[in-house]
């Protein structure tokens, strides 16, 4: 399933790919509070589906707010509701910045690029 979604404050783009089974959802361009709530509902749709594990790639992401880390919170507290593990591609400083800053860099199972995620849900 591939949305793009053009918003007048921010553009985002979300793609999934399935990889042996494992939803990799791409996601691309600014996450705000102005799409938070898409993204959001195309991760669940995702988590709906029970996979054992789910790739949420953010390498994409040229802006990240503060809406954008609660979006990554609420992920990680319904993957792990549904028993799904969920590993965040982040590996430049618009993603990871703001991570570290709020600390979610400790909670969120972190690698830098889809291989390495995949490997992780395995």
């Amino acid at each position: 399933m591939d949305a793009q979604f053009l918003t007048t404050a921010s553009p985002v783009s979300i793609t999934t790919d399935l990889h042996g089974g494992v939803p990799v959802i791409c996601v691309s361009g600014e996450i705000d509070m102005s799409n938070e709530r898409t993204v959001g509902e195309h991760i669940s749709d995702q988590v709906g589906q029970r996979p054992g594990a789910v790739v949420l790639d953010l390498s994409g992401i040229t802006f990240m707010g503060s809406s954008g880390i609660r979006l990554l919170l609420d992920a990680h507290s319904s993957t792990c509701s549904a028993g799904t593990r969920m590993v965040v591609v982040a590996d430049h400083q618009p993603v990871l910045r703001p991570l570290a800053i709020a600390q979610v860099d400790r909670v969120l199972h972190l690698r830098a690029d889809v291989t390495a995620a995949l490997a992780a849900c395995a």
